[in-house]
């Protein structure tokens, strides 16, 4: 195991590889997320809409205060529902361009600080950089 692991760490173009392909997976997985962006961003606009034909609807007298506060209290939960999504999306896209941005300087500390490292360490502290790769190998679907 630690053969494995000291291997893949002291291989840049693997680790660059493995690392593009992690980043490239990640892409895949939620895709590109404008088209839900841009649908959240839409029902954020119907549902201020929808509010202001309601109060005008209630100065109207075309309906009661019961059913201004019922159909406003809706459209507040589908507005903090678009808000919670657009965050996600928000979040999950700075993390892949932080992801991408700091992928050389990942790469380079992984490859120069590490085995220099491996000489002080002892076993315990090696095998708990182990169980740690290891746990992130199998997270990010790496292979050794």
């Amino acid at each position: 195991m630690w053969r494995a692991v000291s291997t893949l760490l002291t291989d840049p173009e693997s680790l660059r590889r493995d690392l593009e392909a992690m980043i490239e997976r990640e892409r895949k997985t939620h895709g590109d997320p404008e088209p839900e962006v841009k649908a959240w961003t839409a029902t954020l606009s119907e549902v201020e809409r929808k509010r202001d034909r309601h109060q005008e609807m209630f100065a109207a007298d075309a309906m009661t205060l019961e059913e201004l506060r019922s159909k406003l209290d809706a459209l507040e939960e589908r507005r903090e529902t678009a808000r919670r999504e657009l965050a996600a999306l928000s979040s999950w896209r700075e993390s892949l361009e932080a992801l991408e941005r700091d992928k050389d300087r990942l790469l380079e500390s992984y490859t120069t600080l590490a085995p220099r490292r491996w000489l002080t360490w002892t076993l315990r502290s090696a095998a708990r950089y182990t169980l740690c790769l290891v746990f992130v190998s199998k997270r990010c679907r790496i292979r050794a």
